[in-house]
């Protein structure tokens, strides 16, 4: 009884308080790479790999492991998964370097689109969340080849609400068999 006394409260802080988890995005044009990496509280890393692209699916390598996966089986899978509406975005961050040697108005045309877009996106997102922090950068290099995209997604938590979502699923699943 003293035991159980003992470790409740850690139990109930545990589901409680929250937990800042990230996802960090890196395309590299040049190897046409996405790396990927999810962390717990901006660094503790979870999870991380790369994603290679070809014509009809995408290859996912996740250390010694690799999954390959159908852009339609991508696509159709996202729409039945939804259990973020308990989680809240905490920091967004979206920065691009592109470059070209050949063509010096290119790039700064991109930029320029790319800074309005993140501009009107995340500005809607922050009107939504006020508590959210959201940056979008471009760096424009001269002279060399350059497309890499960064993104950052930071998000919060609790895991009383990830059980209840996850429960939730599970019964919706269990009634409509």
């Amino acid at each position: 009884m003293k035991t159980l006394l003992f470790i409740l409260p850690f139990v109930i802080l545990f589901l409680l308080l929250p937990i800042i988890a990230g996802v960090k995005l890196y395309f590299d044009g040049e190897k046409k790479r996405l790396y990927f990496g999810v962390y717990l509280y901006g660094t503790l890393r979870i999870a991380g790999g790369y994603m290679t692209f070809g014509k009809t699916r995408a290859t996912v390598l996740i250390g010694k492991k690799e999954i390959r996966l159908p852009y339609k089986e991508m696509f159709e899978g996202r729409k039945k998964f939804d259990i973020f509406s308990g989680f809240g975005i905490s920091e967004i961050t979206a920065l691009l370097d592109i470059g070209s040697r050949d063509n010096a108005v290119l790039p700064v045309v991109v930029a320029n689109a790319f800074s309005t877009a993140c501009g009107i996106v995340l500005s809607g997102l922050k009107c939504r969340n006020g508590l959210m922090n959201a940056y979008g950068g471009v760096n424009v290099y001269e002279g060399r080849d350059v497309f890499r995209l960064n993104f950052n997604l930071d998000f919060i938590f609790n895991p009383a609400v990830v059980i209840s979502a996850l429960s939730k699923k599970l019964l919706e699943k269990m009634i409509n068999g």
